[in-house]
């Protein structure tokens, strides 16, 4: 979040060139680095490049880190159940039977992020 206060109007008088730029940063899902602290015009400006490339040239952006997880079977079918359970029930009324029904809903392949190790065998183990 970027924020801007005009100091000079703030502490009375009408004019003054005295402008306080912040820009609040989180270390949610990233790593802020050090360097922040000893270059912070740079950090600034890489917050919100299009707005502030007039303040410095070179810019420096905090990465976000994208986290993927791997989720399993039980999971997946449990959730599915949850979202589509009451789908699938009115699709085994209107289409008539199971077969049918799979037919409109299958698509080969494994979700991207399923654990391929989670799967259970056909036995049921």
């Amino acid at each position: 979040m970027l924020r801007v206060y005009e100091k000079g109007m703030q502490l009375g008088a009408k004019w003054h060139p005295w402008v306080r730029w912040e820009v609040e940063l989180h270390n949610v899902d990233r790593f802020i680095p050090w360097e922040v602290l000893l270059e912070p015009g740079k950090y600034v400006a890489g917050s919100y490049p299009k707005a502030l490339n007039w303040v410095q040239d070179e810019m420096l952006r905090i990465r976000t880190i994208q986290k993927t997880v791997e989720i399993g079977y039980d999971y997946l079918t449990h959730y599915a159940s949850v979202a589509y359970g009451k789908l699938i029930s009115v699709m085994l009324e209107v289409e008539g039977t199971p077969e049918k029904v799979l037919a409109k809903l299958v698509r080969d392949g494994i979700p991207k992020r399923m654990d391929v190790l989670c799967i259970p065998d056909k036995a049921g183990a």
